[in-house]
């Protein structure tokens, strides 16, 4: 029952860093078009994450988009690690202050980023999932033992 739990926070985990890669390609759709960063957010309803960052891009009509506002943004996400969403919003706050240049290297940046943490998250699951493997096969064994 817990490996299946940690393997279901992995698995949600694993969503949405892809909905994050989903967001950082639509990014780069919005530069390659030239589009006002609000514009490029506030097009955006595939996923959840996607409602999120279309609602975002309203609220930057308003305010400044700093690493604090996207910060406040993901905080009540569930699936993304306090890392994710410090690390996300640093990128994304860069890539809403800077020139052309400089939110293309973001975005190159958080790709790198986000390959990365896939990867690592992927790899934490299946060591997890060997770990709760062998848990049971050793309180299998326990019973077995017990019971003779």
């Amino acid at each position: 029952m817990a490996g299946q739990h940690a393997a279901g926070r992995f698995d949600i985990h694993l969503e949405m860093l892809q909905a994050l890669q989903e967001i950082r390609l639509r990014l780069e759709e919005g530069l390659r078009r030239n589009e006002e960063l609000p514009t490029t957010l506030m097009r955006m309803h595939q996923n959840p994450l996607g409602t999120v960052m279309a609602d975002a891009g309203r609220q930057m009509e308003k305010e400044e988009p700093t690493a604090e506002f996207w910060f406040l943004i993901f905080r009540n996400l569930s699936g993304l690690d306090e890392e994710d969403k410090s690390r996300i919003s640093g990128f994304l706050a860069e890539y809403a202050k800077g020139g052309r240049l400089l939110r293309a290297a973001e975005l190159t940046e958080m790709g790198h980023y986000l390959d990365r943490k896939v990867k690592r998250v992927q790899e934490e699951k299946s060591g997890c999932g060997r770990l709760y493997r062998n848990l049971g096969v050793m309180l299998g064994l326990a019973a077995a033992i017990m019971l003779i």
